[in-house]
C-alpha cells in the first residue's frame, strides 16, 4: 500500500518523506475498512458520513503507525507463512485456532506465540483472512450455494457466516454476489 499527501507548503525546508512496513495485522486492518468502505458506498453520495468515518479511521492508524517507534522490517514470516499454506491446502477450513495447533503438533499458546512475534497476528487473524479469501472465491462461483461457501470456510451455520461476513465485509454474501456478477 503506498499513500501520498501532498501539502503545498511555502517553505520547502521543511518537506520530508517516511517510508514504513506496516504489520500484517495494521494491513488487515486497513483492508477491512477499505473493504467495508467499497461494500457499503453509494456512489451518488460520495461524500457519506459512513465513508468519512471509515477514510479517518484508515487515517489514524496510518498517522499512528508513521509515528510510532519501533519499526519491523521482517519481511518473511516462516511460522505464519507455513499456517497460511496449511490452511490453503485443506478442503475445508478448520473452526477453531486449537485444531490448527492439532494439524501442527504444536502447544496453541506457543503457536501463537510465535505467529505473534513474527507478524503481530494470531490464529484467529489468520483464520478469518483464510476465510475471507476462501469467502470471496467460493461467493464468485454462482453455481455454489452459499451454505456450502459457509461450509467451506469453516462455519456449521450459514446464518453465523452471514453475519460474519458482513462484519468483516460490510455487506451479506448474497449482496456481495449479486455486487460483483
Amino acid at each position: 500500500m503506498s499513500l501520498v499527501i501532498n501539502f503545498k507548503q511555502k517553505d520547502q525546508k521543511f518537506r520530508s518523506k517516511k517510508n514504513k512496513v506496516l504489520s500484517p495485522s495494521k494491513l488487515s486492518e486497513i483492508e477491512i475498512s477499505l473493504n467495508q468502505m467499497m461494500g457499503s458506498a453509494d456512489l451518488n453520495d460520495s461524500y457519506g458520513i459512513a465513508s468519512t468515518s471509515k477514510i479517518l479511521h484508515i487515517f489514524s492508524i496510518l498517522v499512528a503507525e508513521l509515528e510510532a517507534k519501533s519499526v519491523r522490517d521482517r519481511k518473511v514470516y516462516p511460522v505464519t507463512e507455513m499456517i497460511r499454506r496449511k490452511l490453503h491446502s485443506l478442503p475445508c477450513i478448520p473452526r477453531y485456532p486449537m485444531e490448527i495447533a492439532r494439524l501442527t503438533g504444536e502447544d496453541l499458546s506457543s503457536l501463537n506465540r510465535k505467529i505473534r512475534r513474527e507478524s503481530g497476528l494470531n490464529l484467529g487473524a489468520l483464520l478469518d483472512e483464510i476465510r475471507q479469501e476462501r469467502s470471496i472465491s467460493g461467493l464468485k462461483d454462482e453455481k455454489m450455494p452459499i451454505a456450502r461457501v459457509a461450509w467451506d470456510c469453516g462455519f456449521q451455520d450459514p446464518n453465523y457466516y452471514a453475519r460474519w461476513f458482513r462484519k468483516k465485509m460490510g455487506q451479506s454474501p448474497r449482496q456481495w454476489r449479486a455486487g460483483h456478477r
